[in-house]
């Protein structure tokens, strides 16, 4: 299954990312260790509607 980081909204397709972070009783995928630190600052700058969310990148490629 692909999820999508929701700070950089890059593809996280492995079945077991290495980055997880629990939030509100929802479990979130990152695609590197810098978009999990950004969110867990603060998750709801990332959750909100029109938020900021692929706005920035974390400066590494995309996984293959």
């Amino acid at each position: 299954m692909v999820e999508l980081c929701p700070v950089c909204l890059m593809p996280v397709e492995d079945e077991y990312p290495l980055y997880r972070a629990r939030y509100k009783g929802k479990e979130y995928v990152f695609h590197t260790s810098r978009c999990k630190e950004k969110f867990l600052e603060d998750p709801e700058k990332y959750l909100a509607e029109g938020g900021p969310a692929g706005e920035e990148h974390c400066g590494v490629p995309e996984q293959k």
